[in-house]
């Protein structure tokens, strides 16, 4: 986020100007992956679910990879990035180093998760503020893209950023960037947040700040007064922005964590022992396990949750889906394999499942009404 503050000011606001907000993510390696598309690929599907464009698309290759991954990692990074909500892909990878079965195997594999997929909808549970005016306040131009050139306090509050999201990714939990405008327009209902785009979330998180809009600050308390949940990370900002420069914040934490359901942890890497009681997942583990990535989305027949691997082993994993249906069937994009899945009720809405994954393997797991 910091090299945003120099390259494009507030990128949410320029991907309210594209039709089809895009990105690259050079790398086939899918843990890489994850932590990448954690924040760029989650900023340009964002604005879209915001604004309502139907699509995010992403240029893929290794390029920025020395270490050069196998087939199946690129398989599992383009399956990484339909998890932060991309669905269209550019290939840049070279048709010369995959044999035809491969290039065939590759473009099938794309074909059959973004199909299933394009079934339904996200349906993100966790409002994550961009923070992007105070790196703007500690930010004066570098002459590279070195973190270590860049202010120090501007890097802490990427850093923040990017670790509440990765946070929330570890606990299969599906987020969505909101920045100052979409505060602005977001309103509380039935103990949430409503949002542009019809986006309704369970939670607000607010990564460390340094600065906040002065109607970012109030719209704060107001969520927060109406009874939305709000977890704030960090001593919080110094100042208030306003129409006529900066003012003391004087003490906006300690005043909004006076009210019911606001959270204070000093850093992103408390949230974990939050998260549980702050929203009821779409899936669950048994055992946490930040190598697994998941995704839903939902339809008039049904949900489809998309699984990913990270890791290098295979797993066996029992996991609860918060999902009924008539039939649930398991899907292999690499080879169009479908068959029932065994479920049984675990309570609370929830359908419970033994799955065993492969290394660096995606699936898909449908609930059909």
């Amino acid at each position: 986020m910091y090299h945003q503050a120099i390259y494009e000011g507030n990128l949410m606001n320029i991907y309210r100007h594209m039709q089809l907000p895009g990105i690259d993510l050079l790398t086939a390696h899918p843990k890489l992956a994850k932590e990448w598309a954690a924040t760029t690929a989650k900023l340009a599907s964002s604005a879209a679910q915001e604004d309502g464009k139907p699509h995010v698309m992403s240029e893929i290759s290794d390029a920025f990879d020395s270490d050069k991954a196998d087939f199946k990692g690129r398989l599992a990074a383009a399956a990484v990035q339909f998890a932060f909500g991309v669905d269209r892909f550019n290939s840049y990878y070279e048709y010369d180093r995959m044999s035809d079965e491969e290039n065939k195997r590759f473009a099938d594999y794309i074909g059959r998760i973004g199909y299933m997929m394009d079934a339904g909808k996200p349906a993100p549970q966790v409002a994550v503020y961009y923070p992007i005016e105070s790196v703007w306040a500690e930010t004066l131009p570098p002459m590279s893209l070195n973190p270590a050139d860049y202010a120090e306090r501007a890097v802490k509050v990427s850093e923040s950023f990017k670790q509440t999201a990765l946070r929330l990714a570890d606990r299969q939990l599906d987020y969505n960037y909101i920045d100052a405008d979409g505060i602005a327009d977001s309103r509380a209902e039935d103990g949430g947040l409503s949002a542009r785009g019809g986006l309704r979330y369970e939670a607000l998180i607010v990564p460390e700040t340094t600065v906040v809009d002065e109607g970012t600050a109030a719209k704060l308390t107001e969520l927060a007064t109406a009874g939305v949940p709000l977890v704030l990370i960090g001593e919080g900002p110094e100042y208030i922005r306003t129409e006529s420069g900066l003012k003391e914040a004087d003490g906006l934490y300690e005043r909004l964590a006076k009210l019911p359901g606001v959270q204070r942890v000093g850093s992103a890497n408390e949230l974990d022992g939050r998260l549980a009681a702050l929203v009821a997942p779409d899936l669950k583990l048994a055992a946490s396990d930040p190598d697994l990535l998941s995704a839903m989305r939902t339809g008039e027949g049904g949900k489809t949750f998309l699984l990913v691997n990270t890791g290098n082993e295979a797993k066996t994993l029992s996991v609860q889906f918060r999902a009924t249906g008539k039939r649930a069937r398991l899907w292999d994009p690499d080879g169009g394999g479908v068959k029932q899945l065994a479920v049984s009720a675990s309570g609370d809405g929830y359908a419970q499942a033994e799955l065993a994954i492969g290394e660096r393997q995606a699936l898909l797991v449908t609930f059909e009404k």
